[in-house]
């Protein structure tokens, strides 16, 4: 794996939550259940109170529903929020309506100002753009087809593993 690691990109950090036998998410998971421990959540939050900005890719904004904000009483700045779309008008309408705080990277055209159009969703690009709007640091908060995207861009890695096993579920 080869890391980018030029000033010309925000510093990428990604974090990751998984069970003992390497899942990072269960099938059968109920909203607010959580592979890992009251304190790696509560060290995430001071994480994300590090960065200028957080992403999460579509399917994590669908199925986990995030807020994406600092809590557990720390007192940082909240970081912007952006979801990496893609290319899909299937609940978007809905979702960037919903998600108020939230900025969308597509493939498509939009009116609103919170929709970040790109050409395709060359990763390179979109950092390089990000950096130039001021995002010197970002942290990734989705699952494994977000970390698989950006993986040659990651400066920093933090792995959470829980002692639990799940035996099924989405493999790391």
């Amino acid at each position: 794996m080869t890391i980018k690691n030029e000033s010309t990109y925000p510093y990428v950090i990604s974090k990751l939550g998984m069970s003992k036998d390497d899942y990072i998410a269960s099938y059968t998971q109920v909203e607010g259940e959580y592979i890992t421990s009251d304190y790696s959540r509560k060290l995430s939050h001071y994480i994300r109170g590090s960065v200028d900005a957080i992403i999460i890719g579509k399917n994590t904004l669908l199925t986990d529903k995030p807020k994406l904000t600092i809590r557990h009483g720390i007192k940082a700045n909240q970081p912007n929020k952006f979801v990496l779309w893609g290319n899909s008008n299937k609940e978007f309408d809905n979702s960037l309506e919903y998600y108020d705080d939230f900025n969308f990277i597509t493939t498509f055209k939009s009116t609103s100002k919170r929709v970040w159009t790109f050409e395709n969703l060359d990763i390179d690009l979109i950092l390089l753009a990000l950096k130039k709007d001021g995002i010197n640091s970002l942290l990734l908060e989705g699952g494994l087809k977000l970390w698989l995207n950006f993986v040659d861009f990651i400066n920093k890695l933090y792995i959470f593993e829980s002692p639990t096993e799940l035996k099924s579920g989405l493999a790391f």
